[in-house]
């Protein structure tokens, strides 16, 4: 059973796995069985763990870690360009 949201957020970490591969990052998507897919983009310090999420209203987040700014929005292919940028900045 497909849980709420499931295929739509690995197409918004598909988005962004393209736009952080065409600038060179390497890049994973985990999608375990049990629980929320991820992202993983290799950064010079490690992976970073990208999630992807919506609200109430259905804009849709891609997020990291747990500091102020380690979100940023995704909902339209221009966001998503703007997220693969800022997730780039974090990762090097």
């Amino acid at each position: 059973m497909e849980k709420p949201g499931g295929r739509e957020r690995v197409v918004r970490l598909l988005d962004l796995a393209w736009e952080l591969e065409a600038r060179d990052m390497p890049v994973s998507i985990d999608l375990p069985p049990q629980d929320t897919p991820i992202l993983r983009v290799v950064g010079a310090r490690g992976f970073i763990r990208v999630e992807s999420w919506h609200d109430a209203a259905g804009r849709w987040y891609f997020s990291w870690g747990r500091v102020q700014g380690a979100t940023v929005h995704g909902t339209t292919a221009t966001e998503t360009a703007r997220a693969a940028e800022r997730i780039c900045e974090v990762a090097r």
